[in-house]
This record gives C-alpha cells, structure tokens and sequence, in this order.
C-alpha cells in the first residue's frame, strides 16, 4: 500500500541499543569530543518527544562507557566525519547494539549549536566553552581561502 502510494521506499533494520552521539571539531586539530547518551524517560527511542519536549530525556556526558566502547564509537564518529569530508564541525548519531558495534545513524552537519545542544554540551566536558567553540569556528571559517564559485 505504501509502495503503490508513493513509489518508493526505504526499509531499514531496527538496531537495538543505546542511543549515542558524538561530536567532531576541527579549531586547532581535529578533536572528537566525549561521547552523550541519550536516555528517553518514556519509552526506548529517542524520537520528536524526547528530543524537544523539555525534561523528557536525559543527556549523559560523558556517557557512562567502558573504555574500549567509548575508544571504539569515537573510532567510528571519526571516521564518519572523514569518510564524508566534513570539515569544522558534524555530530554523528549511533546506536551501540548490545554487541558492542557501534552504528552510524547518521551525521549531522550542521547540529544544534544552543548552548544546551548536545555538541556545546560535549565541548564544554572537554574544557571548551560555549563562547570559545563558536568563535573558534568562525575564526577558522574566516581564516579559510575564498573558494571561486566556479
């Protein structure tokens, strides 16, 4: 019924796991930032509700991980954020299955950048303040040779 309606379709597997997210800046080198869960208080996913209903998910930074998993879901943002030659700044999404893998859900990039987004939030766990990272990031646009449009 959807296929005859619309004519195409996407269908993806359904990853069980915790939801996680990871920010990549690029100011003085490249930095992958600590890594945030995040934790619905209703219900298991992190959809519309959660994300912008105040109070109804919790955001852990940085999340509770073993050192080999936050070492291997760093990996992984990192290489995202390489593989689709993101420049300055992205946040990559992933669920940790119960495995251990970590799955890209997707990168973000251009994310939240109120103080109280997730990659602000990641920044400032790593000792880089909400006013330094935004200057930073215009600085370092600033600094960048102007590109001929054609």
């Amino acid at each position: 019924e959807v296929l005859a309606k619309f004519g195409s379709l996407l269908v993806e597997k359904f990853i069980p796991g915790r939801e996680l997210t990871c920010g990549v800046v690029e100011l003085a080198g490249a930095e992958v930032l600590p890594v945030v869960e995040l934790r619905p208080k209703k219900g298991e996913l992190f959809d519309w509700e959660a994300k912008y209903s105040p109070g109804a998910c919790e955001f852990l930074c940085p999340a509770p991980l073993s050192p080999p998993e936050r070492e291997k879901v760093a990996r992984t943002a990192w290489e995202a954020f390489s593989a689709l030659g993101c420049r300055d700044f992205a946040r990559v999404d992933l669920r940790l299955a119960p495995d251990g893998t970590p799955y890209v859900l997707e990168v973000n990039t251009l994310p939240g950048m109120t103080e109280v987004s997730t990659l602000p939030r990641a920044a400032a766990a790593a000792g880089l303040p909400y006013d330094k990272l935004v200057v930073g990031l215009v600085e370092r646009a600033l600094s960048r040779p102007k590109e001929n449009p054609n």
